[in-house]
C-alpha cells in the first residue's frame, strides 16, 4: 500500500545546511541517499545504468513487443561522447519495461555499484541491437518520423544519417557546418527533410534524398537548438546565445518573428505538439517561458523551478498541459500547465550530475529516460496516483496564470 502522494511532491536539501555538509559533492552524496530512501514512495519503477561513456543524447524509437511475462520490449537511441578517449558509437539498444499487471518489487531501491533499481527488473539488461561507428564525439541523435531505421546525427563538423537496419553501410553526410551543432530536428511532413542549428550562426535545411541544401540563414550568434514546428510543414524555429528565439517560414528568406525571449541565452525550445500557436523556451537563466505566437508581448507563463541553466524541453506527446525540462541544477521537472498555482508536477532528482537530455516514452505514458554526465541513464516512472487524475488543457487561455 502506498502512501498518498500530493502534486508536485519531490524531495530536496536545501543548499544552506549546517557544518556537517561544507562542499557540493558531499551535500550531492546526502541527497541522493535520501532520495534512494523515498524511492518506493515516488516511483513505480526506476532502472538505473552505468555507461561505458557519457552519452549526452537519448531517444525512444517506435518499436515495441510485448513479452509473456508483461514486460514491454522497447529500444532506444544513445550515442557516446568520449572526449576522444576512444572510438565513438552511435547506438541503438533494446530493454524490457515492466507493464501494470507485471509482477514487480517496488518496496526498495537496490544498488549494486553504480547500478541501482526499483521494481525488481536488475534480470532484464540491455543489449545492443545495431552500433555504427562515428569519426567525432555526437552531441545529439533523431530517428526519421518516416522511417525510424534511419537516424541522424550532429557533431563538431557536420550532420551524418546512418541506417541502423545496415550499421556498416556507409552514411550520408550533409556538409556546411564548421563549428559544434546540438539544433537537429526531422520534418514530420514532408519525407528526409532536416534541420540543424549550430555555434557557427547557421540554421540549415536538407533533404536527404537528393542530399541538397534547401536553406541556409546565419543569425547573429550561436544556435542552440532548431525544431521544425510538428503541426505546419514550412515553419521552424531557433534558439539563440543572444536569448533570442527566431521563427523561420521556409516560403520566405529572412525570420518571420524575432523574440527576445531571455535575458541569457535562449537555450532550447519546443512546440506544443497539439496547440500550433503554443510554444516554450529555456534559457541560462534558469526560467522556462511559455509563449503564444499570436501576442508576443509576454509570456503566458514564466515557469521558475531550476537553480541551473535549462538546455531541453520536451511536451509529453500524449498530454499537451505536460511540459519537461532538464539542465545542469541535476533534475528533471514535469510541470503541470493545466494547474495555475502549482504547476510543478514532479521532480526527478536521481541524477548526481548535468542531465543532458531526456525523452518521452510514447508507448507507455510518463516512461522517461535520461541520462547525464557520470555515464548514467536512468529509466523511470513516477507513481501513478500522481498523474492518474491529470487534467488536460483545452484551450490556450487556461494555460496563463491569473
Amino acid at each position: 500500500m502506498r502512501s498518498k502522494l500530493y502534486r508536485g511532491m519531490f524531495l530536496s536539501v536545501t543548499k544552506d545546511t549546517s557544518n556537517k555538509v561544507r562542499d557540493y559533492s558531499e551535500l550531492n552524496i546526502l541527497e541522493h541517499q535520501i532520495w534512494k530512501d523515498y524511492c518506493p514512495i515516488y516511483y513505480d519503477f526506476i532502472y538505473t545504468i552505468p555507461l561505458s561513456f557519457q552519452s549526452l543524447t537519448v531517444q525512444w524509437l517506435p518499436y515495441q513487443e510485448k513479452t509473456t511475462d508483461n514486460f514491454l520490449k522497447q529500444r532506444l537511441i544513445l550515442a557516446t561522447f568520449t572526449e576522444r578517449k576512444s572510438r565513438d558509437y552511435l547506438q541503438v539498444v533494446e530493454l524490457e519495461i515492466p507493464l501494470d499487471d507485471a509482477v514487480i518489487d517496488s518496496s526498495t531501491y537496490k544498488t549494486d555499484g553504480s547500478f541501482g533499481n526499483l521494481g525488481g527488473i536488475e534480470t532484464k539488461p540491455i543489449k545492443v541491437i545495431s552500433r555504427m561507428f562515428h569519426p567525432t564525439e555526437i552531441n545529439r541523435a533523431r530517428y526519421m518520423p518516416q522511417n525510424s531505421d534511419l537516424i541522424a546525427v550532429i557533431s563538431s563538423e557536420a550532420v551524418w544519417v546512418y541506417n541502423s537496419k545496415q550499421p556498416k553501410e556507409k552514411p550520408i553526410k550533409l556538409e556546411g557546418q564548421t563549428e559544434e551543432g546540438y539544433g537537429l530536428s526531422w520534418s514530420n511532413h514532408i519525407k528526409g527533410n532536416i534541420l540543424s542549428g549550430s555555434f557557427d550562426q547557421y540554421v540549415r535545411t536538407w533533404n536527404i534524398e537528393n542530399q541538397n541544401k534547401l536553406f541556409s540563414y546565419k543569425l547573429p550568434n550561436k544556435i542552440g537548438d532548431a525544431s521544425w514546428h510538428p503541426r505546419d510543414e514550412n515553419y521552424f524555429g531557433a534558439a539563440c546565445d543572444n536569448g533570442n528565439f527566431y521563427l523561420f517560414d521556409t516560403r520566405t528568406k529572412e525570420p518571420t518573428i524575432s523574440l527576445q525571449a531571455h535575458s541569457e541565452e535562449t537555450n532550447c525550445l519546443s512546440f506544443n505538439p497539439i496547440f500550433s500557436e503554443l510554444f516554450a523556451t529555456g534559457s541560462s537563466d534558469t526560467n522556462i517561458h511559455i509563449w503564444d505566437v499570436r501576442n508576443l508581448s509576454q509570456p503566458l507563463r514564466k515557469l521558475k523551478g531550476h537553480s541551473n541553466g535549462v538546455f531541453v524541453l520536451s511536451w509529453n506527446p500524449l498530454n499537451p498541459s505536460v511540459l519537461g525540462s532538464c539542465g545542469d541544477d541535476n533534475v528533471v521537472i514535469l510541470w503541470d500547465l493545466s494547474n495555475q498555482n502549482h504547476p510543478i508536477l514532479f521532480q526527478h532528482n536521481g541524477h548526481t550530475d548535468t542531465v543532458r537530455e531526456f525523452s518521452w516514452n510514447e508507448n507507455i505514458p510518463f516512461v522517461i529516460a535520461s541520462v547525464s554526465f557520470g555515464n548514467i541513464l536512468q529509466i523511470w516512472e513516477m507513481n501513478g496516483e500522481l498523474y492518474s487524475g491529470l487534467n488536460q488543457i483545452t484551450n490556450i487561455p487556461s494555460i496563463q496564470k491569473i
